[in-house]
């Protein structure tokens, strides 16, 4: 019994499958604020821990040794000295996040030795993500079509909205966004699913209904984040995706078939997007006394509940702004970022009122509301790492990138194996998602214990391992 329990608590498979869905269902707002997700967060962080110390110790396992891995090191040890720098600033919860963050590079990021236990991983991953983006998004659809609108305290006092709120469907997530990028995932996943099964059986069928299903939420989400990342992502993945050509056809040729084939996609999702739109609508007139609005509400520049009229009065007039106030959140941020560039300045809101009211003269009135809407969330994941933890740390990250992405690039255009190009490219697809998605959400970098972050790393760990390998193999 003992000796089975040290191999569970050893084994980095496990974790790996066990806490990514974890921390896919932390994504849910109900579970996020249960203690038994404290509990459980306490207890994977321990077991990360015994498995890192394992391998480092007892197997002497030579995986974190390598250049990927160490740009990202250096950057986590240079956050650190910039988080104990600025430590009045959330210090506590900037380490623990740190911490966190730490765990999903040692043990997601990192590999076995194993190339067919990572594929069996990564299949086990992508069977447990379908089934819980198949029951979110179906519960997420029910919330629509019955109108239901619900608030709740959170563990910090802050109110949570689930349901359908600001004319968009929030569904069981925080944000119209989140729950975008939470099935865009579960849509590659379920994609790869039906590639790589041959037969006809149940998982083809869950695969198909949870991506028809995932679409409908994303298109009720209005998240333009979600569309951009999504186009991005799929763009690139129909350049990359192979079939069997005949050796006279020239790539140019086959390239401008598929931008034809992508461009056309595009236009039938349109479409397809507005009839649903539509539809969904109608269902809902169908039972209620007033017809519902499906559109985003964009706000005005300098809009804010307390202080518009003032910020009005010595701004430009009001616009409506496309982003949602996110230039003016970045403009505010990198002028907050800029005092200390070096090693950032921890959590931009709680460092603006450490701030004496003189050096808060500085700041323009509009950006003064932004740091105070904005509350540390700078909804930019690069920018974030710079306001945070300053251009050293951002500087490595981008390296760790480069680098990544360059030996993805070289494997894709070296491998022979059009079998295996292909299931690269799916998982290729999520990494793509997520990094456009990170110019206009803080998804994946320093943020604590967050199922994108994970994602990123995860699959990213994937990808370079697969490239690796099939490199030493000989097969590219």
């Amino acid at each position: 019994m003992k000796d089975r329990l040290s191999i569970l608590l050893c084994s980095r498979s496990n974790f790996k499958i066990c806490y990514f869905i974890f921390l896919s269902l932390n994504m849910i707002q109900c579970f996020n604020v249960s203690t038994m997700s404290r509990i459980l967060l306490a207890f994977f962080s321990v077991w990360a821990f015994i498995i890192i110390i394992s391998e480092c110790l007892v197997k002497k396992c030579h995986n974190y040794l390598n250049t990927n891995i160490g740009y990202l090191l250096t950057m986590l040890i240079w956050c650190l000295i910039a988080f104990i720098g600025n430590w009045n600033n959330n210090g506590f919860y900037n380490l623990f996040s740190l911490y966190y963050y730490g765990l999903c590079i040692l043990v997601l990021f990192v590999n076995g030795d194993s190339l067919e236990n990572s594929k069996r991983e990564i299949i086990s991953i992508a069977k447990s993500y379908t089934l819980i983006s198949l029951v979110s998004s179906c519960f997420c659809i029910y919330m629509f079509l019955g109108q239901i609108s619900i608030s709740f305290p959170g563990r910090s006092g802050a109110e949570m909205r689930m349901g359908v709120w600001e004319n968009r469907l929030f569904g069981i997530f925080s944000s119209p966004n989140v729950g975008g990028t939470f099935f865009s995932i579960g849509i590659c996943l379920s994609l790869y699913l039906l590639y790589i099964s041959k037969k006809k059986n149940i998982w083809k069928t869950l695969c198909c209904f949870n991506v028809i299903i995932s679409l409908w939420y994303i298109i009720l989400s209005l998240s333009r984040g979600t569309y951009l990342s999504m186009l991005t992502a799929s763009f690139i993945s129909v350049i990359l995706f192979r079939k069997p050509y005949p050796k006279y056809k020239r790539k140019m040729y086959i390239y401008l078939k598929k931008v034809l084939i992508w461009c056309c996609f595009v236009i039938a999702a349109c479409v397809f997007t507005g009839l649903v739109r539509n539809i969904s609508q109608s269902l809902v007139n169908i039972s209620s006394k007033d017809d519902i609005v499906l559109e985003r509400i964009e706000y005005s520049n300098n809009d804010s509940v307390e202080t518009a009229a003032v910020v009005q009065a010595v701004e430009e007039p009001a616009s409506i702004d496309i982003s949602n106030k996110r230039f003016a959140i970045w403009k505010a941020s990198i002028k907050m970022a800029m005092q200390s560039p070096a090693i950032g300045v921890g959590n931009s809101y709680s460092n603006y009122h450490n701030m004496s009211l003189e050096e808060q003269e500085y700041f323009t009135p509009n950006e003064r509301i932004m740091l105070d809407y904005s509350n540390g969330n700078i909804h930019n994941g690069y920018l974030q790492i710079f306001v945070y933890c300053g251009c050293i740390a951002l500087t490595f990250y981008v390296i760790f990138l480069i680098c990544s992405l360059s030996k993805v690039i070289r494997f894709f255009k070296s491998v022979k194996n059009i079998y295996v190009n292909n299931q690269i490219v799916f998982l290729f697809g999520i990494v793509i998602y997520l990094l456009t998605n990170n110019l206009v959400e803080s998804n994946f970098a320093l943020m604590g214990a967050n199922s994108f972050q994970a994602a990123f790393l995860l699959f990213s760990g994937y990808i370079v391992w697969f490239c690796n390998n099939e490199r030493q193999k000989g097969k590219v």
